[in-house]
């Protein structure tokens, strides 16, 4: 690993837990059941950032708080990635316990997208696990499966019947076949996939 650079950078998971150290719901002024909601968006992504660590670095350094100038864990040593991946566990699941319900006509963080992200997170941690001889992956499997099946389940989601217009849509939300979006505006923040297809049409 280099350096500096090389992905070991822990400014973004400082941020959530600055927000999670100080989030109160009389602060926020909300009702209980937002302010849960609130709080199971950064666990979200708190989640996700550090399944993406793990899978880059293996063992790392579980940040529970903010960081100070003296704060020991600074110079502490990594944790074992099964004692990481068992936080991941309990913040997806309190994201999934606390997010909407329902898939709603806009790109927020849904309990639908930390269904699929859990799944897709605890499918990698399970396998890798399995086919590296560290043992103990039965429980990741399991709750990727249950992850994934109650996605299935519920029967928000279909596939398009039009890969290339699915593709060119300028208007994501609404897609029977989209979890988690990305809002596209011409001329601004665009994808190349469309020339690919075109491409491919034209060949």
């Amino acid at each position: 690993m280099p350096a500096s650079g090389g992905g070991w950078d822990f400014s973004f998971v400082r941020k959530v837990n600055i927000f999670l150290d100080n989030a109160s719901a009389e602060k926020a002024q909300v009702p209980p059941d937002d302010f849960a909601a609130l709080l199971g968006e950064a666990k979200f992504f708190k989640a996700r950032w550090y399944a993406s660590m793990v899978q880059r670095f293996g063992d790392v350094p579980w940040l529970s708080t903010e960081m100070k100038e003296d704060s020991p864990e600074l110079f502490g040593p990594r944790i074992d990635r099964k004692i990481v991946m068992d936080s991941v566990l309990n913040h997806i699941d309190y994201a999934i316990a606390n997010l909407p319900d329902n898939t709603k006509n806009n790109s927020y963080i849904n309990r639908n997208i930390a269904l699929a992200e859990k799944a897709r997170m605890f499918l990698f941690e399970g396998t890798f696990r399995k086919y590296h001889g560290l043992g103990d992956y039965t429980t990741y499997l399991q709750e990727a499966f249950d992850a994934a099946e109650a996605l299935i389940d519920e029967q928000n989601y279909s596939l398009y019947t039009d890969f290339r217009e699915l593709f060119n849509r300028t208007e994501k939300i609404g897609c029977p076949e989209s979890i988690m979006i990305r809002d596209y505006a011409h001329d601004e923040i665009m994808t190349a996939t469309n020339r690919m297809l075109q491409r491919i049409i034209r060949t």
